[in-house]
């Protein structure tokens, strides 16, 4: 017969012979000395325990604590130094209590594992990708800031495409005014000239969004595929324009105007940067109409707002054109003292256009 016991420093599972009850020995895992206890006796209450004729408790006791010959002392050494009789599974009671432990040590060390390894994560990527975030001033200015601009025709359309917008226009001006954008549109030989200018319910902000390092430090190395971009969408929406007076010459088609004046001059007016970026005022998103020469943009927003949004412009399909979602709070300020200076014109396009005739958007 062998009795099982727990060492109280370390908790490790002993087992040891019977005859070893009341003996001391150093435990074979801490070194730590231990008493091998004796089994609790119960209280004799009245009742005649079942045991076998001719034994009782006080020579089970008396045999128990009887001396061991002095060869047993190194059995009881041998048994406590072997490993496989102290293995913690084989006493289910005991492995119970103390796996909860175990499991818990466990759970904690990998929470903070996890933590430490997302919060080294996040600051790395702080690190190498600063965020496109923040608040910045808008200014407003005048309503004549943006100059006169021209769309190329050539060699985005064939002549038979340049016949049918010059028919279109038939020597006319068309104006696209709206409360938000006034806007006049002319042919010109092989390019149409175009006015944009704020309407009587918006104020012209000017914004400089490159005032944040990271975004600058992208349209460093991100402004040749941006702009590439915006050359080949304003190719196949003037082409898409073409095709539509092709079905519908009607000159008082507000959307199919509207749309020429968002989806083509918008673009042709900005390069890659005010084609990426949109303002949003109360839900509503209004495209950039200008992008000057110091790659400040500009937004007709509605004049009440104190303060939008610039944000990424939603392109579908395909991923976002930035390493990180920009998204800047814009202030509005005061109207600018001084007026913006002058763009140079382009080549070949005159500096007045006669309103000839109008249509409302």
């Amino acid at each position: 017969m062998t009795i099982q016991f727990q060492c109280p420093h370390c908790e490790s599972i002993l087992r040891v012979p019977d005859p070893f009850m009341g003996k001391s020995a150093p435990c074979p895992r801490c070194q730590k000395l231990l008493v091998v206890p004796l089994p609790v006796i119960p209280e004799n209450k009245g009742t005649t325990p079942h045991t076998a004729p001719g034994t009782s408790t006080a020579q089970t006791v008396k045999a128990a604590s009887a001396d061991p010959p002095a060869e047993g002392v190194e059995q009881l050494f041998a048994v406590l130094t072997e490993e496989h009789l102290h293995r913690l599974d084989e006493d289910p009671l005991i492995r119970s209590a103390t796996r909860p432990r175990q499991t818990a040590a466990t759970i904690l060390t990998t929470i903070i594992f996890v933590g430490l390894t997302i919060a080294g994560l996040f600051g790395l990527q702080r690190y190498l990708y600063p965020p496109m975030r923040g608040t910045l001033p808008g200014e407003i200015v005048a309503t004549q800031t943006i100059p006169q601009f021209m769309i190329s025709l050539k060699p985005r359309l064939s002549d038979r495409e340049v016949k049918m917008l010059q028919g279109y226009f038939g020597g006319d001006q068309l104006n696209i005014n709206s409360t938000m954008i006034r806007s006049r549109i002319a042919f010109d030989g092989d390019k149409l000239v175009v006015n944009i200018e704020p309407g009587k319910a918006s104020n012209l902000v000017r914004v400089d969004v490159l005032q944040n390092k990271p975004l600058q430090e992208f349209h460093k190395r991100g402004y040749a595929p941006l702009n590439e971009e915006r050359r080949q969408v304003v190719e196949q929406n003037l082409s898409r324009f073409v095709g539509r007076i092709d079905k519908d010459d009607s000159k008082d088609q507000a959307d199919l105007l509207t749309g020429f004046l968002y989806d083509v001059a918008a673009f042709e007016s900005v390069q890659g940067l005010g084609y990426a970026l949109v303002a949003i005022v109360e839900g509503e998103s209004y495209p950039c109409l200008w992008q000057d020469s110091q790659d400040r943009i500009y937004f007709c927003v509605p004049y009440q707002a104190k303060s939008f949004e610039v944000v990424e412009r939603p392109f579908e399909p395909g991923p976002s054109r930035f390493p990180q979602n920009p998204r800047f709070v814009i202030e509005v300020g005061a109207k600018s003292a001084t007026p913006a200076p002058p763009e140079p014109e382009p080549a070949g396009t005159s500096t007045a256009v006669e309103e000839v005739s109008s249509s409302e958007g």
